[in-house]
Order: structure tokens, then sequence, then C-alpha cells
């Protein structure tokens, strides 16, 4: 009798993301149409049952064994008749990419699972079961999607939560009801937007904006009920035009991952620029008043004129009474206003100050 394992190429590798050594399955060589992985495998890798070279048009069904714990974005790629997955059920981490398999229409993500990854389904995955475990949703793309490709994904998704009584919209925000997590913002036609009361955690990729439709309205303004004890990381990933965030609990309370603020430009990445119930008056105002600085840099030089830091620090402390206003913030801010907002400020060394070269260009105020 052979053995059922000779059409599996299974090697021990070292995981990047695990730090462990797993047993991976490498490669399947067979030619069944319903293909049960062994027992003992713990990693599936990319292309494992067919490629761009040599497609398979003969699996139609997959069986995951529950000791596997990881599986390639890649893996089921290139399999033309594949019609079912069935996975197991203690998979907390599930990100799988299915744009290569053509016949497969519907998808039943694991109970368990308490992270969905970049799920990409065409048109030909009709359906999606999700559990009521869900926590964190990743919407990174690293450029390889555009814009309209992020929108429909995220339409596609929110109309499959909705599907389950775990998750509900609320105040324009999806919500995982039962574990009282923030998933990701549904309304994005707001600047200015307050978190859920109730809610306990700020998921990763709740703001998430590296990839923006135009037709998005950007965050600038955050308030946090003081039911919430924690950000997680990269919950205001890429949010560069993000200004305030306001937390009505004190500091002690509330739990920030060290890259929550993950390339904004503004605030630090561990959240020391949230204003807590316990932040001091005076560096309260202080916060505040960064972006109405911006303002009266712009409109001074609007206006025609050519200030140099010095003179901008003098008038702006005039203008908001800033008496600690130091040379070091005026050049922050001017250099947000030339890199962020693109505003024409050059450097005239006859005149010796900052000047707009189209003093036409225009910030949303």
């Amino acid at each position: 009798m052979p053995d059922a394992t000779s059409d599996f190429i299974i090697t021990k590798q070292r995981d990047r993301i695990e730090k462990k050594d797993m047993q991976t399955l490498r490669r399947y060589k067979g030619h069944d149409s319903t293909v049960v992985i062994p027992d003992g495998v713990e990693k599936i890798d990319s292309y494992v049952f067919a490629d761009d070279i040599e497609p398979d048009s003969t699996i139609e069904k997959i069986v995951v064994p529950s000791s596997v714990r990881r599986i390639s974005p890649l893996a089921f790629h290139y399999c033309n008749a594949l019609k079912e997955i069935q996975f197991p059920m203690e998979m907390s981490d599930f990100e799988v990419h299915f744009e290569q398999c053509p016949s497969l229409q519907e998808l039943w993500i694991p109970e368990h699972a308490e992270r969905i990854g970049n799920l990409r389904s065409l048109d030909s995955l009709k359906e999606i079961h999700v559990g009521k475990n869900i926590k964190r949703i990743n919407f990174t793309s690293f450029g390889e999607e555009t814009p309209e490709m992020f929108a429909k994904r995220k339409r596609k998704l929110t109309e499959t939560l909705l599907k389950s009584d775990a998750y509900e919209i609320v105040d324009g925000f999806m919500v995982n009801k039962i574990h009282r997590s923030v998933l990701y913002r549904s309304d994005c036609t707001q600047a200015s937007m307050r978190i859920p009361d109730g809610a306990k955690t700020i998921s990763g990729g709740v703001f998430y904006e590296l990839v923006w439709p135009e037709n998005y309205e950007r965050i600038r303004k955050v308030v946090i009920p003081s039911s919430v004890k924690e950000i997680r990381n990269l919950a205001f990933h890429c949010c560069e035009s993000l200004q305030e965030v306001r937390y009505e609990g004190n500091s002690s309370e509330l739990k920030c991952g060290e890259m929550a603020f993950f390339a904004c430009s503004v605030f630090h990445r561990d959240g020391r620029e949230i204003i807590c119930k316990d932040t001091p008056e005076r560096e309260k105002v202080g916060r505040g008043l960064q972006f109405e600085r911006m303002l009266f840099i712009h409109n001074c030089m609007k206006k025609g004129q050519c200030l140099n830091k010095n003179q901008l620090q003098d008038l702006m402390k005039e203008k908001f009474g800033e008496a600690t206003l130091s040379i070091s913030t005026v050049g922050r801010d001017i250099d947000f206003l030339r890199n962020r907002c693109h505003a024409p400020i050059e450097y005239d060394y006859t005149r010796k100050g900052f000047y707009y070269t189209d003093t036409s260009f225009s910030i949303e105020d």
C-alpha cells in the first residue's frame, strides 16, 4: 500500500513571524480531487498546490488539519478547480488571498479567528462566513491595490460582518459587540469623530489612511471615551492630517501601543500627544494651538509678508499667549506646512525671511 504522505514535500523551516522552526508543507505532487493535508503540518507555504507555470485543474477540495497555525497568503493560488477549503476552527490569525481561485465561491473563516488580514476576494467569491471573535482587521496594502479596490474590499467586508449579530455600526465605526472592539472606521465623510461609548479597545487599522480614495475625508480630531482602555499598534496608521486626540479618562487608565500612531506627522508613535483628563491645562492649550499657529503662518504669507522665525515667534507669542514658544517649534510648524501641506514656502536670503512663491495657495481651514 503506497504511503499516503508521499505526495507531500514537508520540511522544517524557520518562520520569521513565529520565530521558531515549523513543519512546513512546501509542495503537493499528487493529482487527487480531494487533498487532506497530513496532521502535524504547522505551516503551508506559498504556491503549494500550483503556480503560474503549472496551474492545477484537478483539486476541488482541500482539508487543513488542526495542527496548522500559519498559512501563506498565496498558498492556494492558481487552483482553478478549487471549490472548498476546510480550515481548522482553532486558527486565530487568518490572512489568505483567493484572487487566483476562480471556482471558489464560498469561504468559511475559522470560528476562532481573531484577526482577518488583507482578505482579497474577487467577484468569484460570492459568500464569506465569519465567526464572532474578530478583534482586528488588517487593511494594509502597501501600494498593491488602487484606492477604488480598497474601497470595494471595505464595502464587501462591511456587508459580510453585518450578517452576524456580533457586529454592528455605531457612530460611524464597525464594532464587535461581544469583545467591545472598534474594528474600523465605516463612515469616512467626517474629519472629526468620537469613538462609541462602551468600546474597550481601538484595534489596529481603525483609522488606516495609507490608501485613501479621493472622496474620503481624512481624520483630524478623535475623542475617545473613558471606557476605552487600549489603543493597539497601527490604530492610526498614516493619519497625516490628524491634529488632536482627546481621552476622557486619565492617562494611567489608557494603554497605548508603541506604534499606535505610526507614520502620523504630528503625533508620537506611542501616543504621548494624547490630551487626557489629567493633562495639565497649560499643556492642553499648547497642543490645541498647534494647528492654529500653522494657520497663522499661512495667513501671514498669503498677505505677501516675508518673515523669519524670530519675527514669527514674536507675533505668535503675542497672538496666542505662548510665552514659552520656541524657535524650534516655529521651524517645525513651517516644515509641516511645506512638507505635508505642500505650501509653496521659500526662504529669501535678501530679505532674510520665509514667503509664499504663490499667494493664491490655500489650505483647508
